[in-house]
């Protein structure tokens, strides 16, 4: 997280300084598998003429989610970039605070930025990156939890401090678990996350809209306890 924060001010300390519109990054967040870049490919593909820039980490060395985004983003005209083979975490937070200063020098800037994290990165250190950066409106978090893993994730430290940093929960896959363990799964994030919004999805199918126009997170929102 340290090394991250520390690239992040000199990438943009180096970058000439011009005036800028503040950049909107909206952030998900998911352990493996959960359906992360279902729902970037959703996001893009949904897209009704908004400038979109688009962020995919992939731990494969072949990135294969940024191919899946850039191809639902096909005739939209959105940027897709790709940072393959790391895991957007510890110095990694790097390599976003580098692709976000890159993309507040586009002429025209995008009006949204979305990034998907890679599934094991470490939440709540980069929501602390991209929102300490200047000229970056983080306006919400998305963590996507896999319903139908529950029980079976050695990730589960990594999943329990993305929901404490996300201001909407995606249960996915609800359609693998009876509604009995959904609801207790419900409970769970409910109490890890009070004042996210918890909503049960099948295949990441949400309204986009929904997504898009989530409240802006309060700017004196304490940051996640990075101990954790």
């Amino acid at each position: 997280f340290l090394m991250g924060a520390v690239e992040a001010e000199a990438y943009q300390r180096a970058r000439p300084q011009t005036e800028t519109m503040e950049l909107s990054v909206l952030l998900i967040t998911g352990f493996l598998g959960t359906g992360k870049t279902t729902l970037m490919r959703r996001l893009v593909a949904a897209n009704q003429g908004v400038r979109l820039a688009a962020i995919v980490n992939d731990l494969a060395n072949l990135n294969v989610d940024a191919a899946l985004v850039s191809e639902a983003g096909k005739g939209q005209g959105i940027e897709t970039i790709s940072l393959a083979n790391g895991c957007i975490c510890c110095s990694q937070s790097g390599s976003i605070a580098r692709a976000l200063a890159k993309i507040q020098g586009w002429d025209p800037p995008p009006e949204r930025v979305l990034i998907e994290a890679s599934g094991v990165a470490d939440p709540s250190a980069l929501t602390a990156v991209v929102g300490g950066m200047a000229g970056i409106r983080l306006e919400a978090v998305i963590a996507i939890v896999d319903a139908a893993a529950q029980g079976r994730n050695e990730g589960q430290k990594l999943i329990d401090r993305g929901v404490r940093a996300a201001d909407l929960v995606l249960v996915n896959k609800t359609d693998l678990v009876s509604p009995e363990a959904a609801a207790s799964l419900e409970r769970k994030l409910n109490t890890l996350a009070p004042k996210a919004a918890v909503l049960r999805t099948i295949d990441c199918a949400i309204p986009i809209g929904l997504i898009l126009d989530l409240p802006s997170r309060d700017k004196s929102r304490p940051p996640t306890n990075l101990a954790l």
